[in-house]
């Protein structure tokens, strides 16, 4: 598990104009750690529509699992201390 931020947030929905197939799909714009990089690695990862419920998805901390091609699996949000 990896404590990621997630600072962005697009909802894409349509139909493609070369295949003329539907699509619909969450954009997460996100910090996340990365071996070796100093401090955090600015990221976009593209997940399905049913992942999770758009609009109640706040922007934050969340513990996030990925698996290993880097696909995101679950996000559970981080309770921030009154402190930070």
């Amino acid at each position: 598990m990896a404590q990621i931020t997630i600072f962005g947030k697009v909802h894409r929905k349509g139909t493609s104009r070369k295949t003329g197939e539907p699509y619909d799909f969450f954009e997460f714009h996100m910090a996340v750690p990365k071996r070796g990089v100093v401090g955090e690695s600015a990221e976009r990862k593209v997940v399905d529509a049913n992942f999770c419920d758009f609009d109640k998805l706040a922007l934050g901390v969340y513990d996030a699992d990925f698996d290993s091609d880097g696909n995101l699996l679950s996000l559970k949000p981080v309770q921030q201390s009154a402190g930070r």
